[in-house]
């Protein structure tokens, strides 16, 4: 399951069910969904891994999709984009990936990559913590709306 969450840093955006955001790459491919993260590169990127049909609130559940990356495993896609984390991003909050080489950004709720805003470091960690909705662990999400996704 993911969730989205609102940060002033970035509005609302993507994550895992940990609160970490996804990032998509700008060097993959939307059509057709196609991973260009290999080697290296997946020692710093995990692939967001999806065993079923994903789901999540506030993402139109047509944009989410799953494809078959070259050893087997199955990788979350929003709107064609292959979703990843970032190594360095420990706890919910964090967003040190966004903006890495020009290249790395966190993922909106359409699958759209988010380029505002600029990667974290730790002095403005908890000024920029996200509030999700619906929340991990059952805690009461925010009274702020999500944008609606397409469809709804």
């Amino acid at each position: 399951m993911y969730f989205i969450a609102n940060s002033e840093q970035m509005g609302w955006f993507v994550t895992d069910a940990d609160g970490l955001p996804l990032y998509r790459f700008d060097k993959d491919t939307s059509k057709p969904p196609k991973s260009n993260c290999e080697g290296e590169c997946l020692k710093t990127w995990k692939p967001v891994l999806a065993d079923k049909t994903p789901m999540a609130t506030g993402v139109d559940p047509i944009s989410m999709g799953v494809l078959t990356r070259p050893d087997g495993t199955k990788q979350l896609t929003i709107a064609g984009n292959p979703q990843y984390t970032y190594a360095e991003d420990k706890s919910a909050g964090d967003m040190k990936g966004q903006g890495k080489g020009g290249t790395w950004w966190v993922t909106a709720p359409n699958g759209a990559k988010i380029t505002g805003g600029k990667a974290q470091n730790n002095s403005n960690k908890s000024s920029s913590k996200p509030s999700t909705s619906p929340t991990p662990g059952g805690q009461t999400p925010t009274s702020a709306a999500p944008p609606a996704a397409p469809g709804y």
